[in-house]
């Protein structure tokens, strides 16, 4: 659930950013703080609220999870919230990828308006990749483990727990969340450097030394007195001699 708000917030945090931009830049670290305060506790307060009622002989910690008879189909009112949340996030997402392109150009003269549309434009660029990542891995989990709440009264114990035992190993946990984040950022920092490498890269260290360019030149003037036809500064003097 966590995941879900941060990726929600972070979209509203650069929707703001852009469309009040006066107000971003004196509120912008209290502004994150606030949204991460939220996401935190919001995040705790649902799950506390799913998991209430279960009792103490039922502690929902293992494969068994959803399939508690206290708890009952509240975990999968939560998964339904957190699928909705996913896809809202994504549309703003869009929407707002949509919204830089259009007043891109009405920000020509007006510096901090014009930065702060390249940040959010290339900080969406990369939490593109977070959002349609982590909604297709929540979209995965809860349809799998759905359909293993559909067809449980078809199992026997022993192939729900082994059912429930391969929904947990899915690529949820924080090891495969860390580790694409993990790659995910490298790939930015690597196109950050190249960019900063073109960047930084004078134009005078492509240019040719000068008795380079001085040797092509007094080839081509060459080759055109061989074949006849004398440079346009060229004069002719007599007897075919060319003088410049």
């Amino acid at each position: 659930m966590l995941n879900s708000l941060t990726q929600a917030a972070l979209v509203m945090e650069r929707m703001y950013a852009t469309r009040n931009i006066n107000t971003y830049e004196y509120a912008g670290p209290k502004l994150g703080y606030y949204l991460a305060s939220t996401c935190v506790i919001a995040s705790i307060s649902i799950v506390t609220y799913v998991t209430y009622p279960e009792i103490s002989n039922e502690p929902v910690t293992n494969c068994f999870a959803f399939s508690s008879t206290t708890i009952g189909d509240r975990v999968y009112h939560m998964f339904a919230v957190q699928l909705f949340l996913a896809i809202i996030t994504i549309i703003a997402y869009k929407r707002h990828l949509k919204y830089l392109k259009e007043v891109h150009q009405e920000y020509d003269g007006h510096l901090s308006q014009r930065y702060q549309s390249l940040q959010t434009n290339l900080v969406l660029k990369y939490q593109g990749r977070l959002i349609y990542i982590s909604s297709a891995l929540i979209s995965l989990y809860i349809g799998f483990s759905s359909t293993g709440y559909l067809i449980r009264p078809n199992f026997t114990l022993q192939h729900y727990k082994q059912f429930a035992a391969v929904i947990f190993i899915m690529p949820h946990l924080s090891f495969f969340s860390m580790l694409q984040y993990y790659y995910i950022f490298y790939w930015a920092l690597d196109a950050k450097k190249k960019r900063m490498t073109d960047t930084m890269y004078s134009p005078l260290n492509n240019r040719k030394d000068y008795m380079t360019r001085l040797r092509e030149h007094w080839t081509i003037d060459y080759k055109c007195l061989e074949s006849g036809s004398a440079s346009p500064r060229s004069v002719k003097i007599g007897f075919g001699l060319t003088d410049y």
